[in-house]
């Protein structure tokens, strides 16, 4: 079952013309020690154009009201956001899910978290090395968004962090580009979106 962050974001890549899958289970293909031996990827969007993937996004989705991000915490490490970022990006076998669905073809991760500010650049430098990472690059994008290049085991990925209320942001712009506002949905998700955008605009 998705949660509302999980379904907007899905909303998100829809309205950007990705066809997307939520809540991917998979298994780990070989057993760690502490770990469940299974994972789930929130949201996969996948672009297509003439039969072939031109652009894929795996999309991790960690949001709190009350918490920047990120949110850390040195007596629950399994709640500390930077740990949590390291296990959904490293530590499990969410790429070879990833590989059985779109084969070779290069995909970029997101993670759609709380907001944040320069302080929480701080932050995360300072974290991830506990959880055995190492920050290779770390900035602020004109957009908003968090851009990082972190190395953890032998393995380094590029990762976008981007706050929820942009997402919100962008889909509200989204339905005013693509004249969505008059639109009558049957997605129960699209109407609520609907709803907010006319409260808003009064």
């Amino acid at each position: 079952m998705t949660t509302y962050e999980e379904d907007m974001v899905d909303v998100y890549y829809n309205l950007q013309d990705y066809f997307t899958i939520t809540n991917i289970p998979f298994s780990a293909i070989e057993k760690r020690k502490g770990g469940k031996g299974r994972g789930e990827i929130d949201v996969l969007a996948i672009k297509v154009k003439n039969n072939k993937v031109i652009d894929c996004v795996h999309a991790e989705v960690s949001v709190s009201l009350t918490t920047n991000f990120p949110d850390l915490t040195r007596t629950q490490p399994a709640a500390d956001e930077s740990n949590r970022l390291i296990k959904k990006f490293f530590s499990n076998d969410s790429e070879h899910k990833i590989r059985e669905i779109i084969g070779n073809t290069s995909f970029k991760r997101v993670l759609i978290s709380s907001d944040f500010d320069k302080k929480s650049l701080t932050r995360l430098k300072n974290r991830i090395p506990d959880f055995g990472g190492e920050i290779l690059n770390l900035k602020m994008s004109s957009e908003g968004s968090i851009i990082t290049r972190i190395k953890h085991d032998k393995k380094t990925i590029d990762l976008e962090i981007i706050p929820f209320k942009k997402v919100l942001r962008d889909i509200k712009e989204l339905f005013k580009i693509k004249n969505l506002q008059n639109k009558n949905f049957q997605d129960e998700r699209y109407r609520g979106i609907h709803y907010l955008i006319e409260g808003s605009l009064k």
